[in-house]
């Protein structure tokens, strides 16, 4: 019924701004990497805007405004998806028979599950996805003329404009199309035909990116006339990240390569290597449902030897890298879960071609009937994944205790906005709240976040941005552990209710 989590929250909420005539300003500010000057401020200056526009294309398409409206393209999208994958299995096995398990994972997908449908990035990725590796596959053949290859590559760099649309980290998919191109433009070795490679190469490059400014030109042309840069800026400085709290810094200027070097290396290494943990734990568990790994390995040795197979293992190992590495906050708390998702389709695909190498082998050594085998394998493991799909559902969706367990955070935010408007409070005032997307969504109140910090950084912020009041709940910064506790602590913020555990504030101007 509704959002439930922030990433969904604030697709949803700037697809109403796009389709209510606000175009790329955002009524909230969840985070200061970019420096906001005022409310509204400029949308879509660390998520990226592919979400939000395919929400506003259904809202158009319904005439509606409804959550499900927003919701409509994604969950035909999430329909789509498994004729995709099963089309892609088929390049894995001739065992077509099998490929109907693949279809059926990329339903009964686990932990996606949930977020398939979602106003998010998670099936839009899957579906780019799909389509990139299909591509990827005939890409070692397409190489036979100069004039045959042009639309392969500008299509190529268009998915990868869309996959840089959907998510910041998409942009890897550009260097993984030069990189096709590069790989099979230079795999003849043959001295003699080294002009006319060039030739190609460079013919090929320009294809991926006219396809790729076809998709992006329009969000650069945007930065550059709001920012005078190719990219939003403030992005990058997640990098110099000590704690996930720093995402909600303030100011920006706090986080620097200093103060990343002054955490110690100790420290540096310990937050990496608990990404890669958490990544590890993501890929085995939510990725391949545990289940899904021997065949998935199995897969991927019999087609070892594809540069197609090598190609996407490598392109894995850099975006986990960079999840782990780069930003392993980010990546830790679902960077890796939504960027990695790109990699589902061919997951489940490889699973039929697993599934009948393991069938082989027991044909071979125990002298299974393939046929029979197949079917008693392919069902038992779909069950496996219809029951971990159902109980994620259960788990994230149901209703328990009289409320449903996704729409918590919405209904507290509805009951805190009730309270706003029954003690008077300005519908202009703009709120400090935890989640802004969230509480704007419920309340149609300009809001801008917590920031990381003491009292002292709080009404800093408030004062910048001239916040009114602030709505602290039981999930805050630890430097507002005494306010939450003592209300009457700071007399700069005066008290005034509760709601359901959330404390309410009057901020006062702060003093010179």
């Amino acid at each position: 019924p509704v959002p439930g989590y922030m990433d969904a929250e604030y697709y949803y909420a700037n697809a109403l701004q796009l389709v209510n005539g606000q175009g790329l300003q955002e009524p909230f500010i969840w985070n200061y990497l970019a420096n906001p000057g005022s409310l509204p401020s400029h949308s879509f200056t660390y998520w990226m805007p592919l979400p939000s526009l395919v929400a506003a294309a259904g809202m158009i398409i319904f005439k509606s405004t409804s959550f499900f409206a927003a919701r409509s393209i994604f969950i035909l999208s999430a329909a789509v998806l498994p004729l995709l994958v099963m089309t892609l299995a088929r390049k894995f096995t001739e065992n077509r028979s099998l490929t109907w398990a693949a279809g059926l994972l990329a339903i009964f997908s686990g932990f996606y599950t949930v977020f398939i449908s979602q106003t998010d990035s998670f099936v839009l990725i899957m579906l780019l996805g799909s389509c990139y590796t299909l591509a990827a596959f005939s890409g070692w053949q397409v190489f036979s003329s100069i004039s045959k290859s042009i639309p392969y590559f500008v299509g190529l760099g268009f998915l990868s404009g869309l996959f840089h649309l959907a998510r910041a980290d998409g942009l890897l998919w550009l260097g993984g199309s030069i990189a096709i191109l590069f790989w099979r433009a230079f795999e003849n070795r043959e001295k003699s035909a080294r002009r006319k490679k060039l030739i190609r190469f460079l013919i090929g490059a320009a294809g991926i990116m006219a396809g790729y400014l076809a998709a992006t030109g329009w969000w650069y042309a945007r930065n550059i006339s709001v920012w005078g840069t190719l990219m939003p800026p403030g992005g990058l400085s997640t990098i110099w990240l000590t704690a996930y709290d720093q995402t909600f810094i303030y100011p920006v200027s706090g986080l620097s390569l200093t103060g990343w070097l002054e955490s110690g290396w100790k420290a540096i290494l310990e937050v990496r290597i608990n990404s890669f943990l958490q990544n590890l734990k993501t890929l085995l568990g939510v990725q391949q449902m545990v289940f899904l790994i021997p065949f998935t390995l199995a897969g991927l040795w019999r087609f070892r030897k594809l540069p197609f197979t090598k190609f996407f293992f490598l392109m894995w190992l850099a975006l986990f890298t960079i999840m782990t590495v780069v930003f392993p906050f980010a990546g830790a708390r679902g960077g890796y879960l939504h960027s990695g998702s790109v990699f589902q389709p061919l997951v489940w695909a490889l699973f039929p071609a697993g599934l009948e190498q393991f069938i082989k082998w027991g044909e071979a050594k125990r002298n299974w009937n393939a046929r029979i085998a197949g079917k008693v394998f392919a069902f038992g493991f779909i069950g496996i994944a219809v029951v971990l799909s159902a109980e994620v559902y259960y788990t994230k969706i149901g209703v328990r205790g009289g409320s449903q367990e996704w729409a918590k955070s919405n209904d507290q935010y509805l009951r805190i906005a009730s309270k706003l408007i029954e003690i008077k409070v300005d519908p202009s005032s703009i709120i400090m709240v935890n989640n802004p997307p969230g509480f704007y969504l419920a309340s149609e109140r300009y809001s801008i976040v917590i920031p990381d910090g003491d009292p002292g950084t709080l009404l800093k912020a408030a004062d910048r941005y001239d916040a009114s009041y602030l709505v602290l709940e039981e999930n805050h910064p630890a430097g507002l552990d005494e306010l939450y506790n003592n209300p009457q602590c700071c007399q700069d913020l005066e008290f005034i209710t509760s709601v359901n555990g959330a404390r309410i504030f009057r901020i006062h101007e702060l003093s010179q």
